[in-house]
């Protein structure tokens, strides 16, 4: 049927909404919810500026959250998608992304 996996479309969520969260279209302060990686903490910033740091967690409940759950993922994407200039330009980069995953 041509219909993109269940796993491949949320991750396509997930990755919107925290390029939503980056960017500040949310008015609510993402530092709190994602924390940026701070090249004095010895995490490589090499790809893009805006990658993520994981942070520490005491019970495996909270591994699915939003935000541990895509931390991996999205230090991973390639600057030209991350740094789109609006959501729907980062929809369609990242379609054309996950087609070669």
């Amino acid at each position: 049927m041509g219909l993109p996996s269940l796993s491949y479309r949320r991750l396509s969520g997930d990755d919107i909404e925290t390029f939503k969260h980056q960017h500040g279209i949310y008015l609510v302060d993402s530092t709190k919810l994602l924390w940026l990686a701070q090249p004095s903490e010895g995490v490589s910033t090499c790809g893009h500026e805006l990658k993520l740091q994981k942070r520490a967690r005491k019970t495996s409940i909270r591994a699915n959250v939003l935000e541990l759950r895509i931390v991996n993922f999205w230090n991973l994407l390639p600057e030209d998608l991350v740094m789109a200039s609006s959501v729907n330009c980062f929809k369609g980069r990242f379609d054309r992304y996950g087609s070669k995953i």
